[in-house]
């Protein structure tokens, strides 16, 4: 893991954000979505996650929600969902 944390550290850097990014966070979203959706809607969820979060949202109730929403998905369970839920 200390390349992908130093390559994480790198572009928090290189991008000014703060320290407290929680990586197993974002690694757990990425993985539940990869496996529960498909493998290319990983790295989406994880950016919408950034976008909500920029947008003021609290980082672990939206990532809790976008893996809720994979696990919904792969059980076939997306039927009905809407804006806000």
């Amino acid at each position: 893991m200390t390349t992908l944390k130093d390559w994480t550290d790198t572009v928090r850097l290189g991008l000014g954000l703060d320290a407290d990014l929680d990586e197993a966070l974002v690694l757990d979203l990425a993985r539940e979505t990869a496996h529960g959706v498909a493998r290319p809607a990983a790295p989406l969820a994880a950016f919408l996650l950034g976008v909500a979060v920029a947008q003021g949202a609290d980082p672990r109730t939206s990532a809790d929600k976008i893996i809720e929403l994979a696990r919904d998905w792969e059980s076939g369970r997306q039927e009905g969902v809407t804006a806000g839920e």
